[in-house]
């Protein structure tokens, strides 16, 4: 039976084809991804950006949320890949793309099938170090995803769909010094969001403040943190309809406009300075992360309880809550599983939170004491040391080992990693000691083009 193809919707590929299927699908000729219409007469090949078909104008339902990750164990062996770019975030994977800021403040894109990134937008170097989120843009209609980014004093959107599109959303009034804290290469502080806000933590008036700006654009308001101070701060994070954000000595909870504040547990001292995750034989966030996990309902916080490595749990049930959990081991990194518990790798042992307790998921890995732990569906992966002395990435299935991905020394690896799954493909991302981005990716299965 003859496979039926369809022309490549990119601007610019002239020769490419697209066999008709299912997801995950790639020109043949450019490697980008593309989003078939769903109309059985059409089904063509349009970019996964797309809001409506380029053949019969049917509305498109959107490139879809990816499945829980897993490697089966004909996987084909993962592929390297490399950029030129400087970066200080992970990478972040949206409609078929890897999208990643460089330090200089450019966006770009990169198909997992293709070995070059395309300039995607030019925010400026003031914004390279900034924590970016991938979110619609609730100013236009119909709504299109794009990026935010903030720089000290100013936050912008980059609009995916209309390249080249940069638009200042606000930019925080110059009495009172006020700065939005956005670098980060030196502070634990990022942005987040919910249905009607952007959130971000800044100085203003010699004070430390959670700052609210709308996202349809507006003057924030800034909320004072009471206690706060010279010390450092960490977050926000959104926890329900709470905005939760972190100090030295307490927490805090903005809701409904108010904002209130507890104290850690007695011993309890967070790691929310990013020096102190450069220190060895500390529990270190991966990928210049930060400090903090969370799901929809809790935050788990990095910190030592009376001189020990421990995990402080901020939650709402319904009234504020935060209880220490103490971590086994005083060396290693912080990961996540796909249910959003803590992952511990340390000492040829990967630990998983489940309450109070930390339960041994993967032992006598033969893992280096700053391994990586990764859990997501039927997937675990450790950074490990082979029998022959040689570094390696190990991924196990729900039934032992898949496989090794041996760390050569030109892959120069560094510290920390993160995965995530981009139009079929598992991808490794992880920084050089020099800051450059690298990639492994682990092909799940073959793509027909």
């Amino acid at each position: 039976m003859a496979v039926v193809q369809s022309p490549c919707p990119y601007h610019g590929c002239a020769d490419g084809r697209v066999a008709v299927g299912s997801l995950p699908s790639f020109c043949s000729s450019c490697k980008q991804p593309v989003l078939f219409c769903d109309r059985p007469k059409c089904r063509a090949a349009n970019r996964t950006l797309a809001r409506y078909c380029r053949r019969c104008g049917a509305e498109l339902g959107g490139y879809p949320i990816q499945p829980s990750l897993g490697v089966p164990p004909d996987a084909d062996a993962p592929r390297f890949s490399e950029t030129d770019s400087t970066v200080w975030q992970a990478p972040q994977s949206f409609a078929g793309f890897l999208w990643f800021l460089s330090a200089e403040g450019v966006l770009y894109r990169q198909s997992p099938m293709a070995d070059r990134s395309a300039q995607a937008g030019v925010a400026g170097g003031d914004f390279g170090r900034s924590a970016f989120l991938i979110v619609e843009d609730l100013r236009c209609n119909p709504r299109v995803p794009a990026v935010v980014v903030a720089d000290s004093r100013s936050v912008k959107v980059l609009s995916l769909v209309r390249t080249g599109r940069i638009d200042e959303l606000c930019v925080l009034p110059a009495q009172g010094n006020g700065r939005f804290l956005t670098d980060t290469s030196e502070t634990c502080c990022g942005i987040a969001h919910d249905r009607a806000n952007f959130y971000l933590l800044g100085e203003q008036d010699g004070e430390k403040k959670l700052f609210s700006l709308p996202r349809t654009g507006g003057e924030p308001s800034g909320y004072a943190l009471p206690g706060a101070g010279d010390e450092a701060v960490a977050g926000p994070v959104v926890l329900d309809s709470r905005v939760v954000c972190f100090a030295d000595n307490r927490w805090y909870s903005l809701e409904s406009g108010e904002l209130s504040s507890w104290p850690w547990p007695t011993g309890f001292s967070p790691g929310i300075r990013r020096d102190e995750f450069r220190r060895a034989g500390v529990i270190r966030p991966a990928f210049t992360g930060f400090p903090f996990i969370t799901d929809p309902r809790e935050a788990y916080l990095l910190g030592n309880s009376n001189g020990s490595p421990a995990l402080v749990v901020v939650s709402f049930d319904p009234s504020p809550v935060s209880y220490v959990i103490r971590i086994p081991t005083s060396s290693g990194i912080l990961g996540q599983s796909a249910d959003g518990s803590p992952l511990i790798a340390a000492r040829g042992v990967v630990y998983k939170c489940q309450g109070p307790d930390w339960v041994r998921i993967k032992e006598d890995v033969q893992m280096v004491d700053t391994g990586l732990p990764f859990e997501s569906g039927n997937l675990t992966v450790a950074r490990i040391k082979t029998d022959v002395g040689r570094e390696a990435l190990r991924f196990y299935g729900r039934d032992g080992a898949l496989g090794d991905w041996t760390l050569t020394p030109n892959s120069n690896y560094s510290e920390g990693a993160s995965f995530l799954r981009c139009a079929g493909q598992l991808i490794h991302a992880f920084l050089t000691s020099d800051q450059r981005l690298r990639l492994v990716i682990w092909r799940e299965r073959e793509v027909e083009v």
